[in-house]
């Protein structure tokens, strides 16, 4: 009995210390990767689904980010500082953006510059001792296989931008294919309004006609692409606000654009001519 009791012990005690070797290690190996971020990262920022991002290990203490404006809801801002990142919800029309989310974890390690990033897609990645910020600019896409083909003397089209000599080199350029252009919405078979954006990107607002509107903002924007390759840009196609100055504009024809894009310039005119023009083609 006294030799089974002793048996029992030994095995207790032994269960007891592997056990307590075990949560031992598992606290230092917390302790370890909290003071190295890792914990912090993988636990925490890993689950904030509201972020869209794509976080995984690089190594012992790195981190990559990935973050795709296209796929996500709506376009983040990220704002590098000295000893954090802050992130904001893109809304152009807030000049003075509220920071919406929480500051990342750093240490005396991690060092980071100043920049402000506003771009399709980027990567962040963290090493001990730095952080580098690679971006690539938007690649063109398949657009949508809808016969849109219309004769120019026969397809009516509107032009507006807030750029008077755009709209007249986007005019010129499609008279020069023969689309007859009109000063009247309601008999245009295309409504194209032209707008200076303060913010890197390339966006695109429709009323009616989905599929068209996909296939017109596509062909435009693969085009800017091809003719700006090294353009960065965020490009996004949604449905116009209803308290837009330009939503009857938009409704009253048979296909209603809104670009509005950062660096219009000639080159971005005759971009956007070609994409219309190539959509009737």
């Amino acid at each position: 009995m006294n030799k089974k009791g002793s048996e029992r012990k030994a095995i207790f005690l032994t269960a007891m210390a592997l056990l307590g070797l075990i949560v031992g290690l598992a606290i230092f190996k917390g302790v370890s990767n909290f003071l190295d971020d890792t914990t912090y990262w993988k636990i925490y920022y890993a689950r904030d689904l509201g972020l869209l991002m794509d976080i995984g290990m690089a190594a012992r203490g790195d981190i990559e980010i990935n973050y795709n404006f296209i796929q996500a809801e709506k376009p983040l801002v990220f704002k590098l500082k000295k000893q954090h990142i802050e992130i904001y919800d893109y809304n152009p029309e807030i000049k003075e953006p509220v920071l919406t989310t929480f500051r990342f974890a750093t240490d005396n390690k991690i060092i980071i510059g100043t920049n402000e990033l506003l771009a399709s897609y980027f990567k962040i990645f963290f090493s001990e001792d730095k952080v580098n910020v690679s971006e690539e600019p938007l690649e063109q896409a398949l657009c949508p296989g809808l016969n849109t083909s219309s004769a120019p003397e026969f397809t009516l089209i509107f032009v507006k931008s807030d750029n008077p000599e755009i709209e007249e080199l986007i005019k010129n350029g499609l008279k020069i294919e023969n689309f007859v252009i009109t000063l009247s919405p309601e008999l245009a078979s295309l409504s194209l309004v032209v707008q200076k954006t303060e913010k890197e990107s390339l966006n695109f607002y429709y009323e009616k006609e989905t599929r068209r509107s996909k296939k017109l903002s596509c062909l435009i924007k693969n085009q800017i692409i091809e003719d700006n390759p090294e353009g960065l840009f965020i490009s996004r196609l949604e449905k116009i606000e209803d308290n837009s100055e330009w939503k009857n504009t938009l409704a009253n024809a048979k296909l209603g654009m809104l670009v509005k894009v950062n660096n219009l310039n000639n080159e971005i005119g005759k971009s956007i001519t070609k994409g219309v023009i190539s959509y009737y083609g």
